[in-house]
């Protein structure tokens, strides 16, 4: 609104309007360059802004969404630019670098977002290739700015609107900054020692020791990120829900499916890892809910087992695990113990193979659910999103069915 606003005043005093495209051009590089720098300000994975979205999960889906925003307007700055001095040939001009120094930075920074956005839809990097490639994207904003400083334009000749673009330009690159040179020293963090390594077939339970009057202190159905020291992946990081906390222990449970979690099983007692946190909300709504099901796929089973042992008395929780064939019971025992010893929870193993598929509609029949019902969900992102649905379609509001993304790249 307010972009749009000093775009319409930065025409005031100009004594033509300018013509159809050149107005597409302008407005398109415009909003390009504003998502541009919005996308780079929302990836700093600070606590502020997962506070102000509702969750990490979230911030990210906009950093994605700002991303390709940001790539789709900026695609078509230069070509609303050749469509206008059609029938003469301007491609030159406007796609190669080399004739004009101002036009130089702005083709330089198009080519450079264009091969980011395609490293991350298109082609589908190893997550340590794909972090490399991202670390250094503030070049694209810095590029962009200089583009939209040198050539002639309403940023230039008109200083409000300069100053509101300059402004968050001014944050996307501290932001840049901030997450290439001075995350790994300044977001909270603390280094625990491995204490204990459990595997059971591809699943892995790992026990951190942290300093007893200095380690991190996470709610029910947190998560943070982690960090192998001294193996050689020092700026590589992996998010994992938190088990188990009691004072300066931690418990996470791992899925080894990647080179990363694949380098956890090779930890020894000893060995050193920075954790980054907490992040998450997924457990916040627990404590108001009174009536809940918690629903949970593969790895999804995480959050729950921190989750359990705040469940209350005056609480009615039904937690169901699904998966086609029996899993590991390196997690699923410690819930069916929850469940015996505490009669407000009951742990329940659905086997598609046997039962055949979960769906939301067997759930609120066997289990008598109502509108006031809370529904948690984690797991898969196909799962969580067809549940979601399903259970909105039987009544349950929106704000009732929480689930958290904890596929974040």
């Amino acid at each position: 609104m307010i972009t749009g606003l000093l775009y319409l005043f930065s025409k005031i005093n100009q004594p033509t309007f300018p013509e159809f495209w050149i107005i597409l051009a302008q407005v398109s590089g415009l909003f390009g360059t504003l998502f541009l720098s919005w996308n780079y300000i929302v990836s700093v994975r600070h606590m502020i802004l997962e506070k102000i979205f509702g969750g990490l999960d979230r911030v990210y889906k906009t950093h994605e969404f700002f991303g390709i925003s940001s790539f789709i307007l900026l695609l078509n700055h230069p070509l609303f630019l050749i469509i206008n001095f059609l029938p003469f040939n301007s491609t030159s001009l406007y796609l190669l670098p080399g004739r004009n120094l101002a036009y130089t930075f702005g083709v330089l920074s198009l080519y450079s977002l264009f091969l980011l956005v395609s490293f991350t839809i298109f082609v589908k990097l190893p997550y340590r290739f794909w972090k490399l490639t991202h670390e250094w994207t503030g070049i694209v904003i810095l590029l962009a700015l200089f583009h939209a400083y040198l050539i002639p334009s309403d940023i230039s000749r008109y200083l409000p609107l300069r100053i509101w673009i300059l402004s968050w330009n001014s944050l996307a690159i501290l932001a840049f900054i901030y997450k290439r040179f001075l995350y790994y020293f300044l977001a909270p963090k603390k280094t625990y020692v491995v204490e204990n390594v459990v595997q059971d077939s591809n699943y892995l339970v790992l026990t951190l020791i942290g300093d007893r009057q200095n380690f991190l202190r996470f709610n029910p159905g947190q998560f943070a990120f982690f960090t192998i020291n001294g193996k050689g992946a020092d700026r590589e990081e992996h998010p994992f829900s938190i088990l188990e906390q009691k004072d300066n222990y931690i418990k996470i449970g791992v899925k080894v499916i990647g080179n990363f979690t694949l380098k956890l099983t090779d930890l020894k007692d000893g060995d050193t890892i920075t954790v980054r946190g907490p992040f998450g909300n997924f457990g916040e709504k627990v404590q108001e809910a009174k009536e809940m099901v918690w629903i949970s796929g593969g790895i999804g089973i995480t959050p729950f087992l921190s989750m359990a042992p705040s469940i209350m008395p005056d609480q009615k929780v039904t937690m169901i695990h699904t998966s086609a064939n029996p899993e590991s019971r390196l997690l699923t025992d410690k819930l069916t113990e929850h469940a015996v010893v505490n009669p407000s929870f009951r742990f329940i193993n659905h086997l598609t193979s046997l039962y055949g598929r979960l769906n939301a509609d067997n759930v609120c029949r066997r289990f008598n659910l109502t509108r006031n019902s809370y529904v948690f969900l984690c797991g898969p992102k196909k799962m969580m999103e067809t549940f979601a649905e399903q259970f909105s379609s039987y009544g349950i509001s929106r704000k009732r069915i929480i689930y958290e993304d904890f596929q974040l790249r």
